[in-house]
């Protein structure tokens, strides 16, 4: 095995940032014509009354009335529209945990994107890969 030097470390480092933060980085996720098809899903962010089948329910938010929200399957290298509906009484935003999606898509309020405020709609778009299971979250103080 060769040891790399520390300058060598240093410069590969700073073009694999480079290509991250210019979008360029192959495993991010730009949109582009080449998708295969695209699969939309409307997720409405909500207070819902919930209960986990023991003790008193309580208010829960939730992706589409559910905890928690919906699964998302898709195929790798297709092109994935997801709008988020905003109807809680504070911004939010979705984070795709795991996934290489492009840094606006990121859903990290106030670094990747502007939080999305109640009652108003963000819609985001991204090529599904590489292959795997994620998850995807609310994103903004302690959702």
């Amino acid at each position: 095995m060769n040891a790399i030097t520390r300058r060598q470390f240093l410069q590969y480092s700073g073009v694999g940032s480079a290509l991250i933060l210019s979008g360029t980085w192959p495993f991010s996720s730009p949109v582009n014509a080449s998708a295969q098809k695209a699969t939309e899903i409307n997720l409405t962010a909500a207070v819902t009354p919930t209960n986990l089948g023991e003790g008193k329910a309580f208010d829960a938010w939730t992706y589409n009335s559910q905890t928690p929200g919906p699964e998302i399957r898709i195929t790798e290298g297709d092109l994935l529209r997801v709008t988020l509906h905003n109807n809680l009484p504070e911004a939010t935003t979705i984070h795709w945990h795991g996934l290489p999606v492009p840094n606006n898509m990121d859903g990290v309020p106030g670094i990747t994107q502007q939080p999305v405020n109640p009652g108003e709609t963000f819609t985001y778009e991204f090529i599904a890969r590489p292959a795997g299971s994620y998850m995807y979250h609310s994103h903004v103080g302690y959702q």
